[in-house]
């Protein structure tokens, strides 16, 4: 199957797992956490360019989520071209789904932030099955991705909680230096209401 054919997941993209007894290999379920991965990265940025109301500690944060998000995908591909030597073809379509999934521009706050919950609750639930599948193979990539998934997830239940100050804390803390470094000097002086 290939790569841009995956199901388009939600915003802040994270796939539903395989049901029992699907078939699924740790094959299809890495090219699908590498997808979700680009499309996530993707949807971040769109929302950075579209969504009506960010505050500067908003920007800042979805910003760090976009840069989790296109880290991870590169990690993946390099696990899936480099380790596993298959070849993976990038999704072309990435701008056109975070068009299709990011669609909360006008929403408050705690909507989006319950959209990104679900979808990391399903990135859990596969990454689980992932685990079951590769974990014994590539233990710590497995890790990684749980942490990335429950990062997210907490970061979402954190800011619907009233709880900001901490919230964004374990998505730094998965970051590399530099990109952390990035997003303390993210601008965040773009208009309320972005252009388009």
């Amino acid at each position: 199957m290939p790569d841009d054919s995956v199901p388009a997941p939600a915003p802040g993209a994270k796939p539903a797992s395989p049901p029992e007894g699907s078939g699924a290999t740790a094959e299809t379920l890495l090219r699908m956490l590498y997808v979700t991965a680009v499309y996530g990265a993707e949807c971040f940025a769109y929302m950075l360019e579209t969504y009506v109301g960010l505050t500067p500690d908003h920007r800042r944060k979805l910003e760090a989520c976009r840069r989790l998000e296109l880290a991870m995908s590169q990690r993946l591909l390099r696990h899936l071209t480099d380790d596993l030597g298959l070849t993976v073809k990038p999704p072309a379509r990435a701008r056109q789904a975070a068009k299709t999934l990011a669609t909360l521009q006008h929403a408050s706050w705690f909507d989006r932030m319950n959209d990104i919950e679900g979808a990391a609750i399903r990135g859990v639930t596969a990454t689980r099955t992932l685990k079951a599948l590769h974990g014994d193979r590539d233990p710590k990539l497995c890790a990684v991705l749980m942490a990335r998934e429950m990062a997210l997830r907490d970061f979402a239940r954190d800011e619907m909680d009233d709880e900001p100050g901490y919230s964004i804390e374990r998505v730094l803390a998965l970051l590399s230096p530099e990109d952390r470094a990035a997003v303390a000097r993210f601008e965040t002086g773009a208009p309320a209401c972005p252009k388009g």
